[in-house]
């Protein structure tokens, strides 16, 4: 039999708070899991652009590095563990963006270059069309 104490329901409020608790804690592991995905994904990604990037041109890869370093220096800096994660996490995207920004300035170049050869051709062909039935 339960004292009368226990009645009152204090049971029930004790029993919550440990579920809010236990909740709060699952939450927070899964927050955790989910940015250690996302920043094992962004990673891979700015491998595979880098890799591309080493292959298109070498010596711009060696100059977006600084743009890394100089983030990196800021997270060494860092007070707390907090701040370090996200100064680590501001140069990683610092990174990505500059490498985004480099790969489009090159496909761009290639693109108008290959655009004007195209035209080029094509103006040739024209050319000797029109020659052609002059004749």
């Amino acid at each position: 039999m339960r004292p009368l104490a226990n009645l009152g329901g204090t049971e029930g409020i004790a029993l919550d708070q440990g579920n809010k608790a236990q909740m709060l804690f699952t939450n927070e592991r899964i927050e955790g899991k989910t940015q250690l995905h996302e920043r094992l994904e962004r990673n891979e990604r700015i491998d595979r652009k880098t890799q591309l990037l080493e292959q298109l041109n070498p010596e711009r890869e060696f100059e977006l590095e600084g743009t890394f370093t100089n983030h990196v220096a800021d997270a060494i800096r860092a007070s707390s563990p907090t701040e370090l994660q996200q100064e680590i996490d501001n140069a990683a995207e610092a990174y990505e963006d500059a490498l985004d920004d480099a790969l489009y300035e090159i496909l761009d170049k290639h693109f108008a270059a290959e655009d004007s050869t195209e035209d080029s051709t094509e103006d040739s062909t024209e050319d000797s069309t029109e020659d052609s039935s002059a004749a």
